[in-house]
């Protein structure tokens, strides 16, 4: 949803910070994968910083990694203060 309140001419650091929503950051990254994509060179581990339209995959997968790890932490603290069917935690 944020994607459609983001264009093009949007400064990096916006985007960037939307990114951390993943749905979000994988658009951007799949408008940046399209458009390399479409000049015929692809995306590898050497071009993952490269800009364009103010945006790169890397930050895409970086976010991605860091959402990973929140969920992570997340997940294993409510796993210990939910109460379960044994009781109370």
């Amino acid at each position: 949803m944020i994607n459609f309140f983001i264009n093009e001419n949007t400064p990096y650091a916006d985007k960037a910070g939307a990114s951390i929503c993943t749905h979000t950051g994988m658009a951007f990254a799949s408008d940046v994968f399209l458009l390399v994509e479409s000049e015929g060179v692809g995306i590898t581990s050497s071009n993952l910083d490269r800009m364009v339209n103010n945006y790169n995959v890397g930050t895409s997968i970086g976010f991605n990694h860091l959402n990973v790890i929140i969920f992570l932490f997340l997940g294993m603290y409510l796993d210990q203060v939910f109460p379960n069917e044994f009781g109370q935690k």
